[in-house]
């Protein structure tokens, strides 16, 4: 969309398919491993890597920046990133306007 000859909107440039960026939208397993250490202590690597590490946008495998620090938090595996998608607030809200 441009909006106008100044506007910054005509200054995008789309790298949702720049092999170099590939590896912006999450973590490393040297990210993980160099910028979480403290916080891996004592975890099974493995099974976090099963669990979180998954996802690739033209490169290296990456984790889910979302689900990874839920699960740093709460010390829980479980499948965040999905559950923020079910649309909970859509079928409450559906539900009070049937009645």
């Amino acid at each position: 969309m441009k909006v106008s000859l100044f506007s910054g909107l005509n200054q995008l440039k789309d790298i949702s398919l720049s092999k170099e960026y590939g590896n912006i939208c999450g973590y490393t397993q040297k990210e993980l491993e160099s910028y979480f250490k403290e916080y891996l202590e004592g975890l099974n690597l493995e099974e976090i890597k099963d669990w979180y590490n998954g996802y690739s946008f033209l490169q290296d495998k990456l984790y889910n920046p979302f689900d990874i620090l839920l699960y740093l938090r709460n010390r829980e595996f479980d499948n965040y990133w999905y559950k923020t998608g079910i649309p909970n607030f859509f079928n409450k809200t559906n539900k009070r306007k049937r009645i």
